[in-house]
């Protein structure tokens, strides 16, 4: 027999969630704002520890820069079935399931496809967080394993249905299992679900909900830094499972602010709508590359100027065109890091275009070209020239970084792996990628300001 007060509520529920996603598709259509929240942001992130000094905190940013990067290199190839580092920097809300979303904070990171939450199932590690449990939402639905979804989705399997979700598993009696598994350790298995996905709108109209959003709902999971404020990962990779290709946007945006105010928050755009003003002052653009797993976005950088000084990655007089994506881009990477000989003349044309002494090389040190008492004007501006004639000028606050005790260092590194360019070289920048036209538009901007009009 039909209990009519639940199916009452069922309703309901189903009525709101349709409402909502309609609401969403005309925020898709003109966007709206989310907040990103630094993870060392001493104002808003949980994973802030006042006992660390700022060189502790910058030498763990380029330790997880360094993973991010070489989990890159290794993830380009397809037999290598390891994701990028988890370690992304900015943290996103958002919560899950109805008629009682259940809020949650998790990694935002441009380098993930997948996303995936901390289910009920007792984790490896003592969770602070507060997990998932799709018992609670009557819109959980496993992905059967006879759907597109499951195998579409790399290191899926097929197993009997491990949840008791409100929204049930449909026709078949097995569910899709999913298995994410991170260059440092960490790693995450559960269940492949279906659920609502709502984002704390900071600007841009109400919040917003997406029905049906697909994700990992993890009942085994590990961060090997033990970041147990962290519910999950919300990919904005390129890949179908990405949250940016699930909601429908066909482009996103943020805005970075420095690292010496981070007690303002950076912010995330969604939608059709551009941020960018498009052929106004300043805007540089330059194609976006694809390559195999489709986990990065890659750009193709052709040379780096410092003053007077080009450095070019091809002599123009050979006739060998400069590798189409060459350098991916990552918001989750804090440093750049260029190959070893490039990395060597870009410091070279630095410490010649400063009048300052340079400290002493020391191993201990994590950054190779550092300054005392280095001010905003003694940095040269670094263009980055890239492919279709972009060239982005990097003042000081996107070259060098504070670690500390009055020394600024060059935020550059060398790598044996991909080159990456890091979020410190988007600060300041409203960065803006276009997945329709595959093109990413840099516009300089005060991001403490920044709001979508």
């Amino acid at each position: 027999m039909i209990n009519l007060k639940k199916l009452v509520s069922i309703l309901t529920i189903l009525a709101t969630i349709c409402a909502a996603a309609e609401e969403a598709k005309e925020n898709g259509g003109g966007g709206f704002t989310v907040e990103l929240i630094h993870r060392d942001s001493p104002a808003a992130s949980p994973l802030y520890n006042p006992l660390l000094s700022r060189r502790q905190r910058m030498s763990i940013a380029f330790h997880n820069s360094m993973n991010r990067a070489a989990a890159a290199a290794d993830s380009s190839a397809a037999s290598v079935r390891v994701l990028p580092d988890p370690k992304g920097t900015y943290l996103i809300r958002l919560s899950v399931g109805a008629p009682t979303p259940a809020a949650k904070l998790a990694v935002a990171d441009t380098g993930s496809d997948l996303i995936w939450l901390q289910c009920c199932h007792p984790p490896v590690h003592d969770q602070k967080a507060p997990v998932f449990n799709p018992n609670d939402s009557l819109t959980y639905k496993p992905v059967p394993c006879d759907s597109k979804a499951c195998s579409g989705l790399p290191r899926s399997r097929c197993a009997a249905a491990a949840s008791g979700g409100g929204g049930g598993g449909g026709g078949s009696n097995t569910t899709c299992l999913y298995s994410a598994t991170y260059n440092d350790g960490s790693f995450s298995y559960g269940e492949l679900a279906t659920d609502t996905f709502t984002l704390d709108v900071v600007s841009g109209g109400k919040n917003a909900s997406f029905p049906d959003i697909i994700f990992g709902c993890g009942f085994k999971n590990y961060f090997e830094n033990n970041d147990t404020e962290v519910s999950g990962i919300v990919g904005l990779g390129s890949s179908p499972y990405s949250l940016i290709n699930q909601i429908g946007g066909a482009r996103f945006s943020y805005c970075l602010v420095p690292l010496s105010n981070l007690n303002a928050s950076s912010t995330l755009h969604l939608g059709h709508r551009s941020a960018v003003v498009h052929g106004g002052p300043g805007v540089v653009s330059t194609p976006l590359i694809l390559k195999p797993p489709r986990n990065f976005y890659y750009l193709t950088l052709l040379g780096i100027s410092v003053g007077n000084q080009t450095l070019n990655l091809v002599d123009e007089s050979s006739s060998r065109a400069v590798p189409k994506g060459n350098i991916f881009i990552d918001s989750g990477t804090t440093f750049s890091f260029l190959p070893a000989d490039l990395y060597l003349r870009l410091e070279e044309m630095v410490r010649n275009s400063i009048s300052l002494k340079p400290m002493e090389p020391n191993p201990r040190r994590f950054l190779r070209l550092c300054y005392r008492d280095l001010g905003a004007e003694d940095v040269p501006i670094i263009t980055a020239r890239f492919d279709g004639g972009g060239e982005l000028k990097l003042k000081a606050v996107n070259s060098f970084v504070d670690i500390g005790d009055g020394v600024g260092c060059l935020g550059f590194a060398p790598t044996k792996g991909i080159p990456v360019f890091g979020n410190v070289a988007h600060t300041n920048f409203l960065v803006e990628y276009d997945l329709e036209k595959m093109v990413v538009s840099f516009e300089a901007t005060d991001c403490v300001k920044w709001k979508y009009k």
